[in-house]
């Protein structure tokens, strides 16, 4: 899925046009909503270093001023989190980075070609680099787990005329429907995760999780027709399916 994604997002000379835009934004909204549980996007410490590569925010700098950064920034703040090992920090931020991005594009709709490529490439960003869950671990355990959400519930977005989201867009927008899709798509990550940490702290799903992370890292470009690791792959992914179906999500958790 993550390969069809990025070849999407890659044929931007397809995209000239409004229309196409929306459209590409449609499905890759859909599918951003289908990724989490069996998501191909490699562990944060494995990510490419396009984010590295520029000046992030501070971890420290970002956690104080995360309700006022864009979806770009965020993610680079995660990856400072990263390299201090703040893994709570770090979850957090790629977390809300994910849902500022998807408000942005939904409500802060592109003025000129250059902007409505910027929207594409942040799609193609968040896919290839920045889809996650955050850190495996962190979810596993119960206290932690509790004070993301807890932080996550407390996070709001804003907005001003003076808020840059990477491109230009229609100043009118107004704060009224920016805060109502904020909270929709906080509302909906939230309820993902809830789900995904009820998955990952089941030790078979932990397991396979992990197996399928080893022969992702073994095959970067895709697994081969009628290989072994494609085989044991598509096992792997069945058995989380069947987990996935058999798993609910605690009440203490969606309350």
């Amino acid at each position: 899925m993550l390969r069809i994604i990025q070849i999407l997002l890659a044929s931007k000379e397809m995209l000239t046009g409004l229309s196409r835009l929306v459209s590409a934004i449609a499905i890759a909204a859909l599918l951003w909503v289908q990724a989490l549980a069996f998501e191909v996007v490699p562990p944060i410490q494995e990510q490419d270093r396009e984010l590295e590569a520029r000046n992030p925010v501070a971890c420290t700098e970002a956690m104080e001023r995360s309700e006022t950064l864009n979806g770009l920034e965020l993610f680079r703040a995660s990856k400072s989190c990263f390299r201090e090992a703040k893994r709570l920090e770090e979850t957090f931020l790629l977390v809300v980075g994910q849902i500022r991005a998807m408000t942005d594009v939904s409500v802060l709709l592109p003025l000129g070609d250059a902007d409505k490529t910027a929207v594409v490439e942040l799609y193609g960003l968040m896919f290839s680099q920045s889809a996650g869950a955050g850190y495996d671990e962190l979810y596993r355990d119960q206290a932690s787990t509790d004070e993301l959400f807890s932080r996550l519930n407390r996070w709001t977005p804003l907005i001003s005329d003076a808020y840059d989201p990477g491109w230009n867009y229609k100043r009118h927008a107004k704060s009224g429907p920016y805060a109502r899709a904020a909270n929709n798509q906080k509302a909906q990550r939230i309820e993902q995760l809830q789900h995904y940490a009820a998955l990952i702290r089941r030790d078979d799903y932990y397991a396979a999780s992990k197996e399928l992370d080893e022969l992702q890292r073994r095959n970067p470009e895709g697994f081969g027709a009628k290989s072994h690791d494609a085989d044991r792959a598509a096992e792997l992914m069945k058995l989380m399916r069947q987990i996935d179906q058999d798993t609910q999500t605690p009440m203490s958790e969606r309350e």
